[in-house]
C-alpha cells in the first residue's frame, strides 16, 4: 500500500478512506432521506417484454415511463412495436406486484450519438392506464322478505405516483449516490454508493484489475471493444457520464440514480461487461 501512495503516509491513506466513507454515509444515514428515497422509489417499475423481465424504468410524469432504448433491441435493431411490453409496480416481495400494459408505440426514443458525438440511450413509454379496480360487498335488508342479501359493487380509483421529473437535479461531480431498480429482474432493491470522480477513474479501473488478476486480459479487451477507455481522463468523453461502483447489472438498465439530496441526476445505462 505504501508503494501505491509514496507521497502519503499509511495513516494519511487510512484517514482519507475514512473521510470518503463518511461522506458517502453521511446523507444516507439520516432516516428522513432514506424514507424520502423509499417514497420516490414507488415510481420505479420493472419493464417486461412478453412477461419476462427486460430492465427497469420509472414514472417521469403522468403516465409516461422513462427507460433505456437498448432494452428493445432485437438482432441489433430497435423494435418499434411495444405490443408485448408491460411494466410491473410494487414488486418488493415475491407476492406483491401490479402489472400495467404499455401502449403500442414509443412516445420518444433515441439510440445513437448526438451532434456532439455523445451516446444517448433512452425511451419514453406511455401506460395504458393507472387505475385500480376494487370490489366492495354491501349487506342490505330486503323489505318484503326481511332476509338479508349481498350486493357487490366495482369501483375504480386512479393511482397517483410522483413523477420523478420534478425531482431532477444537476449532475454532481462527487459525493454519494443511490440506485433503485430491479437487478436481474428480481424484487426492487436499493444500492448506496458514491460517484467516482473523473480524475479517479484510472485508479478505480486499476483497483478492479488488481482484485481480478485472472481476468486482466478479458477486462482490457472489454475496455477497448466497449470504448470504456474514452470515459477515462484524456479519453475525450469523460465528462459525458457519471461513474460509480454498483452491484446493479443485468435488468437494472433504466434505474434512476439519486444524489444525496434525493434528486435524480442520471439514468443507469451501462457498465463494463465481460464473460466470466
Amino acid at each position: 500500500m505504501a508503494d501505491r501512495y509514496p507521497k502519503k503516509t499509511f495513516q494519511d491513506v487510512l484517514n482519507l478512506k475514512r473521510e470518503n466513507f463518511g461522506k458517502v454515509c453521511q446523507s444516507f444515514s439520516e432516516v428522513h432521506r432514506v424514507r424520502d428515497l423509499i417514497e420516490l422509489g414507488n415510481s420505479v417499475c420493472r419493464v417486461d417484454k412478453n412477461d419476462l423481465a427486460a430492465g427497469t424504468g420509472f414514472v417521469l410524469f403522468h403516465n409516461f415511463i422513462l427507460t433505456n432504448a437498448h432494452l428493445f433491441l432485437s438482432n441489433g435493431k430497435l423494435e418499434r412495436s411495444l405490443v408485448n411490453v408491460s411494466v410491473v409496480f410494487n414488486f418488493e416481495t415475491p407476492n406483491s406486484q401490479r402489472r400495467v400494459k404499455v401502449k403500442g408505440n414509443f412516445i420518444d426514443f433515441y439510440y445513437d450519438t448526438d451532434v456532439k458525438k455523445r451516446v444517448l440511450d433512452y425511451a419514453i413509454l406511455e401506460l395504458e392506464s393507472r387505475t385500480k379496480e376494487f370490489e366492495s360487498t354491501t349487506t342490505c335488508i330486503e323489505t318484503l322478505s326481511g332476509s338479508p342479501s349481498q350486493t357487490t359493487e366495482k369501483t375504480t380509483q386512479t393511482e397517483t405516483l410522483s413523477g420523478l421529473l420534478s425531482k431532477w437535479g444537476p449532475v454532481p461531480k462527487t459525493g454519494e449516490a443511490c440506485l433503485i431498480g430491479h437487478p436481474d429482474g428480481g424484487v426492487k432493491r436499493m444500492d448506496f454508493t458514491c460517484i467516482i470522480e473523473e480524475e479517479e477513474r484510472h485508479k478505480a479501473v486499476n483497483k478492479h484489475k488488481a482484485e481480478n488478476m485472472f481476468m486482466v486480459f478479458t477486462i482490457n479487451a472489454a475496455l477497448k471493444t466497449q470504448e470504456i477507455s474514452n470515459l477515462l481522463p484524456g479519453g475525450g468523453k469523460q465528462g459525458d457520464v457519471s461513474t460509480y461502483n454498483t452491484f446493479f447489472y443485468y435488468g437494472a438498465s433504466g434505474s434512476p440514480v439519486f444524489d444525496g439530496s434525493g434528486r435524480v441526476f442520471g439514468l443507469h445505462t451501462a457498465g463494463i461487461v465481460y464473460p466470466l
